[in-house]
């Protein structure tokens, strides 16, 4: 829940994250001229700026839409890996239990392999979801359809059209002549977009969420829950182990994608949340509120401060 921040609102961000996160990310470049992608990395590289950047604590970071936030490394591996990894550990003489899997920003192969491994099973199980869900609508509708017009031949009788000659034949209504364009009308695209529904600004303290506040301002685009996004999340959070935010918190799945971590003395956001809001329909906001196509899958060593994030792996999505 946001707080308004008090009078003591620091004028640097310096939290510390930790553990892995699964994003969905959207092609992120600037050299594809004006497109909605383009826009959003250009406006969160300038409202970093705008923030004071590195010198206040302020990176930016490519644009995303997190589906899990914070899993514990050393759950991504079974029981055996687990503890083959824990004798490694201990003949390293490494006494830190919470030691990062990956040192200096070199990411541990073992731990990528495990990611890579799990990314593609979402993925594979999200296209595989899509068509079972398309062929579940096609029988509803196939059914649905024939129940339909038999009731209109036991009902009613033919009207010939008045510019149709009575000694033309007609071709008779059957089920297969009007299901053929429901079907393609009612599949499920395996295509995600990322639309959003409003700009947030939100103030999330250190003692928000018993202490586990970031200690900034966050401006946001909230996402529009769809039917694909919601599927995925579900997917995704069977697939991996369980994440703070969504396992171990049991908090509802809210789609959005941050545009900065700004520290709590920038209180001058919220004015931009509400020009962002209030001129969504002009340039260059309007682009801000376009579908975005998600383009990848990937998982994110999100430990330490946002300039020490990377990305461990990231697979395209169909």
């Amino acid at each position: 829940m946001s707080e308004q921040p008090s009078s003591h609102a620091t004028t640097t961000f310096d939290h510390v994250f930790s553990g892995y996160s699964v994003w969905l990310e959207p092609e992120a470049t600037t050299d594809c001229g004006e497109t909605s992608e383009a826009v959003l990395l250009e406006t969160m590289a300038k409202l970093a700026k705008q923030c004071g950047g590195p010198k206040n604590g302020v990176y930016p970071f490519l644009p995303h839409c997190t589906m899990l936030y914070n899993i514990n490394p050393r759950n991504l591996f079974n029981d055996k890996q687990s503890k083959n990894r824990v004798e490694e550990e201990k003949k390293n003489d490494f006494e830190n239990e919470e030691r990062q899997f990956s040192d200096a920003g070199v990411v541990d192969m073992e731990a990528k392999k495990v990611c890579v491994d799990l990314i593609e099973r979402c993925v594979q199980e999200y296209r595989s979801s899509c068509i079972s869900h398309t062929l579940e609508r096609s029988i509803k509708i196939v059914e649905l359809e024939g129940s339909q017009h038999e009731e209109i031949r036991a009902t009613s009788k033919p009207t010939i059209p008045a510019n149709v000659s009575k000694n033309e034949e007609l071709r008779p209504i059957t089920t297969s002549n009007c299901t053929t364009t429901k079907v393609k009308q009612e599949r499920v695209s395996n295509i995600l977009y990322l639309q959003s529904e409003s700009v947030i600004y939100f103030p999330y303290p250190k003692h928000a969420d018993n202490g586990k506040g970031f200690g900034c301002l966050i401006l946001l685009l909230k996402l529009n829950r769809t039917e694909q996004l919601a599927n995925l999340h579900s997917i995704i959070s069977k697939v991996f182990p369980r994440d703070e935010r969504h396992g171990e918190a049991s908090g509802n799945f809210i789609p959005h994608m941050a545009m900065v971590y700004a520290p709590e003395s920038e209180v001058w956001l919220e004015e931009v949340k509400k020009t962002m809001q209030a001129k969504k329909h002009e340039p260059p906001y309007v682009s801000l509120v376009k579908p975005i196509r998600a383009k990848y899958l990937s998982v994110w060593s999100t430990q330490g401060r946002i300039s020490e994030w990377y990305r461990i792996c990231k697979i395209e999505l169909p």
